[in-house]
């Protein structure tokens, strides 16, 4: 159900640093990846990798990880950030009033991917 990207990844993945609550987001994510699509979750990034400069701290605090998306059909990525976010809430908002998603669909430089992540000080919640 869950593939790694690198072999170090996998390793990371049992690191007491990695927040249980982003990892469970995680496991939601494959189990209904494999049973409703029979597509297997392979992640692409948890901690930092020393030449990638990051615009957050969320990888290097255990907050986030990342998951390829690149080999999903085109509209999926979408369905199922929309499905993840109406599911959990990270109960943090950004300035602005936003609420902090808990699936972000973005490419920050290395192609479009998803970006789980969880706020500082909360625990991502099932809504």
């Amino acid at each position: 159900m869950i593939k790694f990207k690198h072999k170090r990844l996998k390793a990371e993945w049992k690191d007491s640093r990695l927040r249980p609550d982003v990892k469970a987001v995680v496991m939601a994510i494959a189990l209904y990846m494999k049973r409703v699509h029979g597509i297997h979750v392979i992640i692409t990034s948890i901690f930092p990798e020393d030449n990638i400069e990051r615009v957050s701290q969320s990888h290097a605090a255990g907050r986030a990880i990342d998951l390829r998306t690149k080999d999903w059909p085109s509209d999926l990525p979408f369905d199922v950030a929309n499905i993840i976010n109406e599911s959990f809430s990270t109960g943090a908002y950004h300035e602005n009033g936003e609420p902090m998603k808990v699936c972000v669909y973005h490419d920050s430089g290395y192609g479009k991917h998803f970006h789980i992540q969880v706020a500082v000080g909360q625990e991502v919640e099932f809504v």
